[in-house]
């Protein structure tokens, strides 16, 4: 059985732990892919999808060398999971509040985020 854990950690504002490298983002009415360079200079791909329209969305985070494809990225961690990435529920419901999960082991199945 493999190792697997998480951590949770909740903030107000995704800028309050990353920077999104702007050349890079695909924004409408809100941030959709792109990437993310956190506070301690990782660099991540994601993408960003509406669970609930206009009240939850989910940030996958999935860690890079480089910025290259947005969409590269997701499809080669869609058939072999990283061994660390990271999920971020963002709820919009009130005061924006933001729960992250670092999760680890190499297990946890990439949500597919697809945009047309």
């Amino acid at each position: 059985m493999s190792n697997t854990s998480s951590r949770i950690d909740v903030w107000s504002d995704i800028s309050d732990q990353f920077e999104f490298i702007e050349e890079q983002l695909v924004y409408v009415d809100a941030p959709l892919e792109g990437f993310l360079r956190g506070k301690t200079g990782d660099l991540f791909a994601f993408r960003c999808t509406p669970i609930i329209l206009g009240c939850l969305w989910h940030w996958v985070l999935l860690p890079v060398r480089a910025v290259t494809s947005v969409k590269e990225v997701f499809e080669i961690a869609r058939t072999n999971p990283p061994k660390k990435w990271v999920s971020i529920v963002e709820d919009r419901r009130g005061e924006p509040r933001l729960s992250a999960a670092e999760l680890t082991g190499g297990v946890h199945e990439i949500p597919k985020i697809v945009f047309d």
